[in-house]
């Protein structure tokens, strides 16, 4: 890359800055899929050593590493592989006792691909990552990319967890085998160590955090305007060890943050109240959501969880996930004439859709305010209406092919009266339901509502604690009551609980979390 006047300002370096010398790549970002984590991981490491603020095969003492990395997730497993490929020293250090750890191991059945979501772009069914068709953002001379998975579908997130897990075990085996050969005090020929079940010292997550002072906001503070103290790590195994450790650098990936479980805000549900968290298993892929017969739902929530979770109740068990949904619409027999997949009006919707959220997207970066994603909504339902001019005979006979019969209703609540942050195709598949569904006569119209308002009772229903009997007070004054079989609450993360090893951001910290809103690049970027 260009030399920079000041390397520390690399827009990477800047925007996962949290202390001096202290990055994290997971806490507080707009954009947490498992494509971001892993390209944040990548592009970070890679940032410190082109800006020459990290030595390649760098000549070290004992107890000197280049990078402590906190968390064997997506992110630090790309960013520890990203460091071990470009000749870097590291300590990675995850407290449970397995790699990949984190969401990677979870058995729920949502489906995950790093190029899903990049409809109506036509590389949304490039699911290799990185991106290679076309080849864009530079190139990848060997040994780049590092982490290559040659995924040709959407998969679980287990499913992902796995082919991370065959590409790197070996990896991960030599860094642990490296770690037994330093604690034993033998020879080790590469500085590039993993520890599993060790966390930071308590003590040591203090001079961490003093590292910032008494400052709110660490724009203010270079990146290198102090050195790291001695960093001390527990290991809770067998035996227990506490290590002494010199870095240059520390990279927290250790997680997001907890769900919320509000339905309202500041407002709990009644004692007893059980649901899936997100990334839980749940029983939505079971005949009737796993009730006796077939249920009303109600879905809580503004964002893109929400909106998933409305589409896996309404459609088909057979149609995992959004992109299937979608891909059974365009294929949907038409009796004989064009179908969808053919249609030049769809094609032009999709043009329109792309332009529309790119462009909010990209605007939202500008403003702390969600209030934008109203004229989005606004633009997709003008291009639904357009698109149903053209083609709702089509559109009607292909919803309708999708909508799962075992699920009575589904009402998703928005409290902002619109949606928030999400992915274009949730956005769009669930208006366009709205629409369509109306259009298709009392059997189906019943299927889903939006009410827009704020949830203002959330009452038990006899001895069922998953669902609830909802009173909304909506936008209009009106009142309106649900009872629910199934109530899911999706009401986002708690970012003022950080995760366990994170230190140095605060929640008034608001300078973080406007670099947060910038989005990754689709792929880690490459040599010139």
């Amino acid at each position: 890359m260009s030399n920079l006047d000041t390397p520390a300002d690399a827009l990477p370096l800047l925007a996962y800055k949290i202390a001096p010398r202290q990055f994290d790549v997971s806490y507080r970002f707009a954009h947490i899929s498992l494509r971001d984590q892993l390209v944040r991981g990548q592009t970070l490491v890679r940032t410190l050593l082109e800006t020459g603020l990290l030595e390649a095969n760098a000549q070290e003492a004992d107890d000197e590493f280049q990078l402590l990395i906190c968390g064997a997730g997506a992110a630090g497993l790309a960013a520890a592989k990203e460091a071990a490929t470009l000749g870097l020293s590291f300590v990675l250090i995850e407290k449970g006792d397995v790699a990949p750890g984190g969401v990677l191991r979870s058995t729920a059945k949502r489906y995950v691909s790093t190029a899903m979501y990049e409809w109506p772009h036509p590389n949304h069914n490039q699911h290799a990552y990185p991106l290679a068709v076309p080849e864009l953002l530079g190139s990848e001379t060997p040994p780049m990319p590092t982490l290559p998975l040659s995924l040709k579908k959407p998969v679980t997130v287990k499913t992902f967890g796995n082919a991370m897990n065959s590409l790197l075990n070996a990896d991960v085996g030599t860094w642990q085998k490296t770690f037994d050969d330093y604690v034993a005090g033998k020879l080790i020929h590469k500085h590039q160590l993993f520890a599993k079940t060790t966390t930071i010292n308590v003590d040591t997550k203090s001079a961490l955090r003093a590292m910032l002072g008494s400052k709110v906001s660490i724009h203010g503070v270079p990146l290198n305007a102090a050195t790291l103290p001695t960093i001390w790590l527990d290991r809770h195994g067998a035996p227990p060890l506490c290590l002494g450790f010199r870095f240059q650098y520390v990279i927290y990936a250790v997680g997001f943050a907890t769900e919320l479980n509000e339905y309202a805000q500041g407002k709990q549900p009644f004692a007893g109240y059980t649901q899936s968290k997100f990334w839980d298993p749940d029983a939505i892929p079971q005949h009737n959501l796993g009730f006796l017969t077939p249920p009303t739902v109600g879905i809580l929530g503004s964002g893109d969880g929400a909106l998933q979770d409305v589409l896996r109740c309404i459609t088909k068990r057979s149609l995992p996930h959004a992109l299937a949904v979608w891909e059974c619409l365009m294929k949907c027999p038409q009796k004989g004439r064009r179908r969808l997949l053919h249609s030049p009006y769809v094609r032009t919707a999709m043009a329109e859709v792309a332009a529309a959220d790119g462009y909010t997207t990209s605007g939202s970066v500008w403003s702390h305010s969600t209030h934008i994603f109203k004229s989005l909504d606004k633009a997709f339902i003008e291009i639904i209406d357009r698109l149903l001019e053209r083609e709702g005979d089509k559109f009607e006979r292909a919803v309708a092919s999708v909508i799962r019969a075992d699920v009575e209703k589904v009402t998703i609540v928005n409290r902002l009266g619109y949606f928030s942050r999400a992915y274009a195709l949730n956005r769009f598949l669930v208006l366009l339901f709205n629409e369509v569904l109306a259009r298709l006569g009392e059997s189906f119209a019943t299927k889903l509502e939006i009410l827009s308002g704020e949830v203002i009772r959330f009452d038990q229903i006899g001895s069922n604690v998953r669902g609830a009997q909802l009173e909304v007070e909506t936008h209009q004054g009106n009142m309106e009551t649900r009872n629910c079989d199934l109530v899911i609450i999706r009401a986002g993360l708690d970012k003022n609980v950080s995760p366990t090893q994170l230190i140095g951001l605060t929640h008034n910290d608001t300078g973080r979390a406007e670099l947060g809103r910038i989005p990754s690049a689709i792929r880690p970027i490459g040599k010139p």
